[in-house]
């Protein structure tokens, strides 16, 4: 836990960072839980739905 803690401090956008941690927390859920202050849902709504994967550019 402290190994992700410390990835999502320096790359706190990262969402493989993110998905990763959670799911071995808790498995399925979209709830914070004891260890994080955050998960899924509540991300994407802070940085808005529309930024959740890089744009394309052509």
């Amino acid at each position: 836990m402290p190994h992700w803690r410390q990835a999502h401090r320096l790359q706190p956008n990262n969402w493989t960072y993110k998905r990763q941690a959670w799911s071995i927390e808790d498995p399925g859920s979209q709830h914070d839980t004891d260890a994080y202050d955050s998960n899924w849902l509540k991300d994407v709504e802070q940085i808005g739905a529309e930024n959740y994967y890089p744009k394309i550019v052509a």
